[in-house]
């Protein structure tokens, strides 16, 4: 949380500067070792023999500055160590720190620079528990986003998790290296578990905050496990000071137990570093009464649709008869980039954020209150929500059916401006489609296979769709209205870990005058019995045409 912290405790410590090399730190349960290339944060983790944190990537603390460049521990940017004082069982070593330091306490404080923010961290290993501070003085002003003070490479082994968010009911997960963020909303604790080993980790923060630009994640890699929190994120004010407190702790459990022993761990560290009331309103940018943290879900006969507040009340992932076909590692939703700006809307935030007045929902035509972590279920599920996208009003209408998901987007711009790109919708379908097959607005149709490589379609549409061929179904998406415009296409991002569908009606810059207004429809619909010769595909998106007729661009 931002603090106005005095960082006059570093008087008391006995720093002396900063080594090269590195050391080990060993407390009879657990193994770690930190290196000055690394700006002296930890590199791997070892509890009874068991890897759980592995040297792959940037841990400790960092954060990106606008134009991409990456601060702190391995990243580009770097971090700079100042003064590194080493303790062990309250006694403070002198002179050259040995290779390996053992006790049944060590606790290590180092004082550096990240780019533009003074750090210090004191993190104590114990026999089976690691408790770390972080503190961040920003001394000139800076926007950082991210802004994780605490980023840590989780083995890539670990097949499980589970998050208790702030609010709602606890989250459970598995890993598959699908590069999804998975959580993504404020948490009390959460755990990672590998099922073969039997081996997991359990990290709680008693100082977690909440509101605009807080989460915490599992980045699902290849490479690891990546655990991410973010105390807040944007511009930080010279003079401000942020501390964040993690508690971590190994432990060995059964693949029919561990929930319930992390549970347990959890309660223990809660009962040892009590947690602090949360701050809701740091940093708040959602109307009154509009929840900023958290999912909710609506859950129809064939479809189950999950929206997060974090992203601005968007889809965060899309599930059909059972088969998830949109992911989680990515956004969904309108994003645009302004001539001479960046990313704003939806989860992206390098230019700016998308800002929520309010969210309405109907469950079967009753107005019903939004509860995070609730599941709604219905025939008919509506999520209205009103917004400012940089200069325009957003009016975004969700509807989950039973037969299909009708999403609109009616934008209003509120001043005269010029804009550069306009995603009207986008969804992570599956990266495991094999081929897609497009009309175009004159009837004919194109289509092609994915090779993991590239973009496909780029053309006005209107319809388009992708095959599974596990799951032997067809995801299609249509839209009534075509989106031409100035450098209007739509598109496929051919990529492993997902196959995004991007409806775009600006790529070239263009200008909006005040009051000048889009409407937009996209309607997707689940085709089962879908073989790969489009037979099925086909006559879904000719009934689709039949029950929402196609529009002009005059109409």
């Amino acid at each position: 949380m931002r603090l106005a912290l005095p960082l006059l405790f570093l008087a008391s410590v006995a720093f002396a500067q900063a080594p090269e090399g590195q050391f080990s730190v060993n407390t009879q349960g657990l193994a770690v070792t930190m290196s000055a290339k690394a700006g002296w944060t930890i590199t791997s983790l070892d509890f009874d023999g068991n890897r759980l944190l592995v040297p792959a990537g940037s841990q400790g603390a960092v954060y990106q500055a606008p134009g991409g460049e990456w601060f702190g521990s391995t990243m580009k940017g770097g971090e700079t160590p100042l003064l590194l004082a080493v303790s062990v069982d309250g006694r403070t070593l002198e002179g050259d720190l040995p290779e390996t330091i053992a006790g049944e306490s060590v606790t290590v404080r180092k004082a550096s620079i990240i780019d533009k923010v003074a750090h210090v961290a004191t993190t104590t290993f114990e026999k089976d528990t690691m408790v770390q501070r972080h503190y961040f003085r920003v001394l000139e002003e800076v926007s950082a986003n991210p802004f994780y003070a605490f980023a840590y490479s989780v083995t890539p082994d670990m097949d499980q998790w589970v998050a208790q968010p702030l609010q709602g009911q606890l989250m459970e997960g598995a890993f598959s290296s699908s590069a999804a963020n998975f959580v993504s909303q404020s948490i009390r604790w959460g755990a990672e578990f590998d099922l073969e080993k039997g081996a997991g980790l359990v990290v709680y923060f008693p100082e977690a905050t909440s509101g605009a630009g807080s989460d915490t994640r599992f980045w699902d890699q290849p490479a690891y496990r990546k655990l991410l929190m973010q105390p807040t994120s944007g511009k930080l004010e010279a003079g401000t000071e942020i501390s964040s407190l993690m508690v971590l702790r190994p432990f060995m459990a059964g693949a029919d137990n561990w929930k319930d022993v992390a549970g347990q761990i959890a309660g223990e560290l809660q009962a040892r570093f009590p947690p602090k009331e949360v701050a809701e309103n740091v940093g708040r940018l959602y109307g009154e009464g509009v929840p900023e943290d958290g999912f909710i879900t609506a859950k129809t006969r064939d479809y189950t649709i999950q929206f997060s507040a974090k992203q601005a009340w968007t889809i965060y992932n899309f599930t059909y008869r059972d088969h998830l076909i949109g992911h989680s590692n990515g956004f969904y939703g309108t994003v645009l980039i302004p001539v001479g700006g960046n990313f704003i809307g939806t989860g992206h935030t390098e230019g700016g954020r998308e800002v929520v007045h309010a969210v309405k929902l109907l469950v079967d035509g009753l107005e019903t209150p939004v509860e995070i972590g609730k599941v709604y279920t219905g025939s008919r599920i509506e999520l209205i929500k009103d917004s400012t996208i940089h200069k325009f009003k957003a009016r975004a209408t969700i509807t989950v059916t039973d037969d299909e998901v009708i999403e609109r987007q009616e934008l209003e711009a509120l001043e005269t401006f010029d804009l550069k790109i306009m995603y009207l919708f986008m969804h992570c379908w599956q990266g495991t489609t094999s081929k897609w097959l497009a009309e175009l607005p004159d009837g004919e149709t194109i289509g092609g296979d994915f090779n993991n490589e590239g973009n496909e379609v780029l053309k006005d549409t209107r319809w388009v769709a992708q095959y599974e061929p596990n799951m032997g179904i067809g995801i299609l998406g249509y839209t009534p209205k075509v989106a031409s415009g100035n450098g209007s296409h739509t598109m496929i991002w051919d990529l492993e870990r997902y196959h995004k569908f991007y409806t775009r009606r600006v790529g070239l810059p263009e200008t909006f005058e005040a009051g000048q207004k889009l409407d937009y429809t996209m309607i997707v619909r689940g085709v089962p019995d879908e073989s790969g010769d489009w037979e099925a595909t086909r006559a879904a998106a000719e009934d689709l045409k039949r029950r929402y007729p196609p529009v002009n661009d005059e109409d």
